[in-house]
């Protein structure tokens, strides 16, 4: 007798090495990928990512220059209540600085087993359960220096959480045709060889390079802090758009109007050992 054995999206992802090409969808969709790697250069894993609806909602209106009706978002600064306040756009359209920028990472992804993510939906509007990157006591805040890459300052008691950290460097755009990079030329657009038949041409990737880093002083401080070092670990992971209002550069200045971009969850990756780093590739295709 012939067996079958089915699959579905909501069995646990072992492995972890999904991939958008591995899908039936369509390359043309909006979509990324987190490429995780340690201290030494080593690949962890891979990971696949959906963009939330605040994702894809902010994408039109960069695109197309139009307001949104205020009800259909909700921020960051709205859920920690800080920096609630946003200025009032003169302009039609997004505010022009508004740019996915931040990144946050959280421990709501997956429980303690092993093989227990949990698969992020798209009308999502953060993570499940936001851990701080950095941890500070009051009395001892962040040099100038180190502010600068932590946001979403949050007034916790005796310590000042900072939620989100700055990329590592600025994005790239990447247009590459295989290994090669593209160059528009004006052959692509003739459909047809001079036998008439159809020109089968390979397509171009198109995709913002992100570069992400925990470094060895992120996260730990909370969890010393609370359930314990033996304890500190990730499994979930954002990236985050917002803006800074008028200010003078050299003065640190919190982003307003942030939320959540794109989401992707795993398996526990432990960040007991205080010299471990996570140096994490992020592209986004469209």
């Amino acid at each position: 007798m012939q067996k079958e054995l089915f699959f579905n999206e909501k069995m646990p992802n072992i492995i972890e090495t999904k991939h958008f090409s591995d899908s039936k969808k369509s390359k043309t969709l909006l979509h990324g990928e987190a490429e995780f790697r340690n201290e030494f250069g080593e690949l962890l894993f891979k990971k696949s990512n959906i963009i939330l609806v605040g994702g894809r909602r902010f994408t039109l209106e960069k695109l197309f220059n139009i307001n949104i009706n205020p009800n259909q978002k909700i921020t960051l600064n709205q859920i920690f209540h800080t920096n609630e306040n946003e200025e009032v756009n003169p302009l039609v359209g997004p505010i022009q600085n508004k740019v996915v920028c931040l990144f946050g990472v959280g421990r709501g992804g997956s429980n303690l087993t092993f093989g227990s993510v949990i698969n992020p939906n798209a009308r999502e509007n953060n993570l499940y359960s936001m851990v701080p990157m950095r941890y500070v006591n009051k009395a001892n805040d962040l040099s100038t220096a180190e502010r600068f890459k932590y946001y979403l300052k949050v007034d916790d008691g005796d310590y000042y959480a900072y939620y989100l950290k700055a990329f590592e460097a600025t994005p790239t755009l990447v247009m590459k045709v295989g290994e090669q990079e593209f160059i528009p030329d004006a052959t692509d657009n003739i459909p047809l060889d001079d036998l008439g038949n159809i020109i089968e041409r390979e397509d171009v990737d198109v995709y913002i390079e992100l570069q992400l880093k925990i470094s060895a002083n992120d996260i730990r401080e909370y969890f010393q802090s609370t359930e314990g070092i033996d304890m500190a670990r990730i499994n979930e992971l954002s990236l985050y758009f917002g803006y800074k209002p008028p200010h003078d550069p050299l003065v640190y200045t919190d982003y307003r109007g942030i939320e959540t971009f794109s989401k992707l969850t795993f398996n526990n990756e432990g960040l007991d050992d205080l010299t471990k780093e996570l140096g994490i590739i992020y592209r986004i295709y469209i």
